[in-house]
């Protein structure tokens, strides 16, 4: 159900040109809807369905959790809420500020049974900052 084929586009470079005459208000809505069109690609569905997320991301963290260096991020990102839900942990890379780095991981991973230390890297550096 998690399409590793899909490649993210809301922090394309590209996305704007110089000549585009838009407001930085119509900036940040456009570069909003694109996360989450970029979302709903990555879980292969239409419309928001919070059961579907959910059982996408349960599924997912019983296949990332052997990661240990992943599941560290996954602990990280759980402790800045309060919590020690790994799970919780997981969900919170699809935010905004990680899609674009947790994304190419986790194809990795699912893919190939490892994950690039380049690749991991920029995730890592993005989390522990």
């Amino acid at each position: 159900m998690y399409n590793t084929k899909y490649i993210p586009c809301y922090k394309d470079s590209n996305i704007f040109v110089s000549t585009d005459d838009i407001s930085d208000d119509d900036k940040d809505f456009v570069i909003d809807a694109l996360y989450r069109k970029d979302l709903l690609n990555i879980f292969n569905v239409e419309d928001f369905n919070e059961d579907v997320f959910d059982k996408v991301i349960s599924d997912l963290y019983t296949k990332l959790y052997i990661h240990k260096e992943l599941s560290l991020l996954m602990e990280i990102l759980a402790s800045r809420y309060m919590s020690i839900d790994k799970e919780f942990g997981l969900m919170l890379m699809f935010s905004f500020d990680y899609l674009y780095l947790s994304h190419p991981c986790i194809c990795e991973f699912i893919e190939f049974g490892k994950i690039t230390q380049d690749t991991f890297d920029k995730l890592k550096e993005a989390i522990i900052l």
